[in-house]
Order: C-alpha cells, then sequence, then structure tokens
C-alpha cells in the first residue's frame, strides 16, 4: 500500500510478488521468470528449458520459436541453431543435426535440411572428386565404373570413354 492512513492493502498483480509485509509496492517478475498469480509472495517461476522471457513482470514465458533453442532454465533469449543443424518445433532444447547428404540453407536459425544437389555429397555437401558422381536417386558419391570417367569434380554422372579409348580401372578421371 504505497498510501499512508489507508484500510486495506493492496494485491500484487499478475507479474509482480510481495514477499515481506509492510511494502510500498510490488516487485516486478525477474527477466526470464514470469507468473500470473494475483497476490503471489514468492519470487516469480523460472522459465524452463525451451522458453525465455525478455521482459519485467512478465505474466508468460515465452516458447522458442523453430528454428530457436534454449537449454537452460531462467533465460532471456533462444538461440539460434547452427549451421547444418534445424529445428522445424517451438519451445524446443536443443537442435538436430541435419541427416547425411543434406544441409542448411541459412548460417543459422535453419528450421529444415535440403538434399544435397547432385554432385555433391556429405555434411558440408562437397562436391565429388574426380573419377566419382552422385546423381539426383544417389545416397553418396559413387566411382565411376569401368570404361567410363568424370574429369571434373562435382560431377553428376559419369561418361563413357570415346572411341579408341579405355579405360580399365574403377574412379578414374580420364581414359
Amino acid at each position: 500500500q504505497p498510501d499512508e492512513g489507508a484500510t486495506d492493502c493492496l494485491k500484487c498483480i499478475p507479474g509482480k510478488f510481495q514477499s515481506q509485509r509492510g511494502l510500498i509496492n510490488c516487485t516486478d517478475c525477474a527477466v526470464g521468470r514470469a507468473s500470473l498469480t494475483e497476490e503471489r509472495e514468492s519470487e516469480c517461476d523460472v522459465c524452463m528449458e525451451g522458453q525465455y522471457q525478455r521482459d519485467k513482470s512478465a505474466t508468460t514465458c515465452l516458447k522458442c520459436i523453430p528454428g530457436k533453442f534454449q537449454n537452460l532454465n531462467a533465460s532471456s533469449n533462444c538461440n539460434e541453431c547452427k549451421v547444418n543443424s534445424y529445428q522445424k518445433d517451438p519451445g524446443s532444447k536443443s537442435c538436430q543435426p541435419c541427416p547425411k547428404n543434406t544441409y542448411t540453407d541459412k548460417k543459422s536459425g535453419a528450421t529444415d535440411c535440403f538434399l544435397c544437389p547432385a554432385g555433391k555429397s556429405g555434411a558440408s555437401c562437397s562436391k565429388c572428386p574426380s573419377g566419382w558422381y552422385r546423381g539426383d536417386e544417389d545416397q553418396t558419391c559413387l566411382g565411376c565404373h569401368i570404361g567410363k570417367y568424370s574429369s571434373e569434380r562435382g560431377s553428376h554422372f559419369c561418361l563413357k570413354c570415346p572411341a579408341g579409348y579405355h579405360m580399365n580401372d574403377t574412379k578414374a578421371h580420364t581414359c
């Protein structure tokens, strides 16, 4: 109660608390905490993993949006998923690594991973080496078969050796 001579004490509103008697105001919920309770007598509730609250006097904790996570309690923000990791669900505690032969199209904060384009493979979608290829349907880079070659890195397919040339080794880059 801030007024002298008042006959009643005022209730602390949601987002505030007071744990002592005889004071003139209520205390704001701290950043990373929130409370919907009226007349709260103890510190506000902690925002749990996957949640945050950046404002004082908050009544609710907010869920991290897809592409972000929070693995700590009482946080004031969420962290972005790192490169080649993602998170689709709101309120997440962690990000998932992209599966093999997929990548993220953003530097960070991705909500999905995409299949590496033909000619590329691996966690970072690196170009297949010379003598190797990866088509749209292949899971990894494959070595060219006998009688075929790929002279460039990142080939989508192997070429047949021209007439008059041969190659009797696999994974060759010339005939």
